[in-house]
């Protein structure tokens, strides 16, 4: 007789019940007549909608002919140690980092939380905090059968497990490297990237070896590690700072004037939309959020990390301004709200009426970044612009034109958010305003 496992997942946002068997066609055919049932080609499996008695149905749809269990012969409710999940709740980061044993079913049911983000550097998932983000949290996990603990998976700020939990090379990241970032106001990504080299960095010696290093191998190291790979200048002078900030907390040796190589400054300039590039990126978006966005981001030269932070308060009509706050650096900053996009946010405003974020994703959560992207790739397709170009080209490109427009370049600073003159000077080699005005020699030669 053949046996029928079953088994509770989420597809595409559903709740279904997998079907596993040893194949047999004349199984098969009978399922293919179940109401509603499909088959996934990536699990290879048959699955049907999900349902308080499977079993019973099953049982009833195949005259008791096969024998049918749970999965692993176990009920959906019990507690094994797959179904363990452990979670932290981290306040100072508005945030909740859970830790389980490998499953696509815990994976797609935090998708359809709050915030979901997975940290590859630490291999956590997180959501959004707060009380009632960890009441949904633990009630949609043991609706699934799934049974949450609280517990330490995380440590203060850093993104890292407790040193019981994650240790490599018999060695951790050590607490007081932790602490210094977090007391020095570190943001979560630096704390993230400092952590990710510093450990990388540790893994390449013996125990003790580190305390004895000297200059002159720190030196070998970061230059072999770099010249064998094709690394980008800004992960370059990442791993040098992050070596550097190490020993000057742990060590207290000064390597403030070791001679570590530098990666020469590039001196590209950003790609710029020109103002027909821009009407058809804007015109050939037809959905109205992803419209809303990208004209968003033009209009106000706002990055892409605070135009999806921005919150539906932040919105000031009266005296035309959107309050950005936090932005890089964690610095507050108003800018201007130009009347078309008065216009455009009422709209959109009535339309989609978000509750918290001013763009919201799946069930109002904070829309991703990501999106924010592919949105951009999509209008490029569409606009038929074949400029290797990014969201970031918008803020470019709003800089560039206001500059163009005669707007003091000390005015473009405040409201790009810029701390140096000198970052918003090189708008001056992208405008056409002066290059414009030069004329060629060969204009003026009788062709």
């Amino acid at each position: 007789m053949t046996t029928i496992f079953i088994e509770r997942i989420i597809i595409e946002r559903n709740d279904r019940i997998r079907l596993r068997f040893k194949f047999d066609p004349d199984l098969a055919k009978k399922i293919e007549k179940l109401p509603d049932v499909k088959w996934d080609k990536g699990r290879r499996c048959w699955h049907i909608p999900d349902m308080d008695h499977p079993i019973t149905y099953l049982r009833k749809s195949f005259n008791s002919k096969y024998r049918i269990y749970y999965h692993n012969d176990e009920k959906f409710q019990t507690t094994s140690n797959n179904n363990l999940i452990h979670y932290q709740e981290m306040p100072a980061e508005d945030r909740i980092y859970v830790k389980f044993a490998y499953k696509v079913e815990i994976i797609d049911l935090l998708k359809t939380l709050n915030g979901p983000y997975w940290h590859a550097g630490i291999k956590l998932w997180s959501i959004n905090g707060g009380k009632r983000n960890l009441w949904i949290f633990i009630n949609t996990m043991l609706a699934k059968g799934f049974k949450p603990l609280a517990g330490n998976v995380y440590c203060i700020k850093s993104g890292l497990m407790k040193p019981d939990a994650y240790k490599f090379n018999h060695q951790v990241l050590p607490q007081k490297l932790i602490n210094f970032m977090v007391l020095k106001n570190y943001s979560q990504r630096t704390i993230r990237i400092y952590s990710d080299h510093i450990r990388k960095f540790l893994e390449s010696w013996k125990d003790n070896d580190v305390k004895d290093l000297s200059a002159e191998d720190i030196s070998s190291f970061v230059h072999n590690t770099l010249t064998e790979t094709n690394y980008s200048r800004s992960y370059q002078n990442q791993m040098i700072n992050a070596i550097k900030l190490y020993y000057r907390v742990m060590q207290n040796r000064n390597f403030d004037r070791l001679d570590l190589p530098r990666p020469k400054k590039e001196k590209k300039l950003p790609i710029i939309f020109s103002r027909d590039e821009i009407i058809s990126i804007i015109r050939s978006t037809i959905n109205l959020k992803h419209k809303t966005v990208i004209t968003l981001i033009y209009a106000t030269g706002i990055r892409l990390g605070e135009v999806v932070n921005i919150l539906v308060r932040d919105i000031d009509f009266q005296r035309k301004l959107i309050h950005i706050r936090a932005g890089k650096g964690k610095k507050d900053r108003i800018v201007p709200l130009p009347e078309i996009l008065v216009k455009q946010l009422r709209v959109y405003l009535d339309q989609y009426i978000p509750n918290e974020y001013l763009f919201g994703g799946w069930k109002n959560q904070q829309y991703s970044t990501r999106s924010v992207q592919k949105v951009l790739k999509q209008a490029l397709v569409r606009a038929g612009i074949q400029k290797n170009a990014s969201v970031h080209s918008l803020r470019h490109t709003f800089a560039t034109h206001a500059l163009e427009d005669g707007i003091d370049i000390r005015l473009i600073q405040e409201i790009l958010g810029h701390s140096n003159i000198k970052t918003t000077e090189i708008y001056t080699h992208t405008s056409n305003a002066t290059i414009l005005s030069i004329t060629s020699p060969i204009d003026k030669l009788d062709l």
